[in-house]
This record gives structure tokens, C-alpha cells and sequence, in this order.
């Protein structure tokens, strides 16, 4: 795992591509608006573009999750 302030995030975790994350939706970091859903502890991909994937677990409000 990275250390967040070395992108400039100020808080929560992030992975990059082949670490091991738990369950949940990731958002690219380094590429906004790419997203990958782990359903069980597994291995984020690799971008395939020559760049390093940078991810950020997606936070979502109480209300939205009892609702998928």
C-alpha cells in the first residue's frame, strides 16, 4: 500500500495495481472516472497503458448502500 500524501490525498488508504485489496468498488486515482469491484479479497489489475494503477476504495453514504 502507498502512502496517501505521496499523490496528495489527505486521508483514507490507497492501493496500486497487484496489491491485495478486500471487497468493494476501487476508483482509479491517477485516471478519474475507471472503476473495478472486487466481490472478495483479490488482486487489483494493472492499468495495461504503461502507467502504474493507482487506487482509492469508493465511499458511499449508508442510504445508497442498503439500496444495491
Amino acid at each position: 500500500m502507498l502512502d496517501v500524501h505521496e499523490i496528495g490525498l489527505t486521508d483514507g488508504q490507497i492501493f496500486q495495481a497487484g496489491d491485495v485489496a478486500p471487497p468493494g468498488e476501487y476508483t482509479r486515482v491517477d485516471r478519474p472516472g475507471k472503476t473495478i469491484v472486487l466481490t472478495h479479497l483479490d488482486y487489483l489489475p494493472a492499468s495495461f497503458d504503461g502507467t502504474v494503477a493507482i487506487y482509492a476504495p469508493v465511499r458511499r453514504a449508508a442510504h445508497l448502500i442498503s439500496r444495491r
